[in-house]
């Protein structure tokens, strides 16, 4: 599976994006998830792709379907993230910087 996002930005974070997955060998779309700003694909975890926005919203979608599993606001701003196994780290829009774990089961 390729991901990819696409959406319009213009400097405005309340545009609107999609994520895309599609078929590395054929290039035949899978699904396309809408979101609430740009898309960045993170990458993968727990059979869900991972993947923030400049609204500042951390989503989880199933990796074979695009549903939504979860998702969590991190910031107010256009903050930026990086995904490392189930760690973020990302800009909380108060020029500090913050860190998680990531768990997509119920506790």
């Amino acid at each position: 599976m390729v991901l990819g996002g696409t959406g319009e930005n213009n400097d405005n974070p309340t545009s609107y994006g999609d994520v895309h997955a599609v078929a590395a060998g054929s290039g035949k779309p899978l699904w396309t998830e809408h979101t609430d700003g740009e898309p960045e694909p993170h990458g993968l975890l727990d059979g869900s792709v991972l993947f923030s926005t400049e609204a500042g919203t951390l989503h989880a979608a199933d990796a074979r379907t695009g549903e939504s599993r979860a998702r969590t606001r991190r910031s107010s701003g256009n903050p930026d993230a990086t995904v490392t196994g189930d760690r973020v780290y990302f800009d909380g829009g108060d020029n500090r910087l913050h860190a998680g774990r990531i768990s997509l089961t119920e506790r």
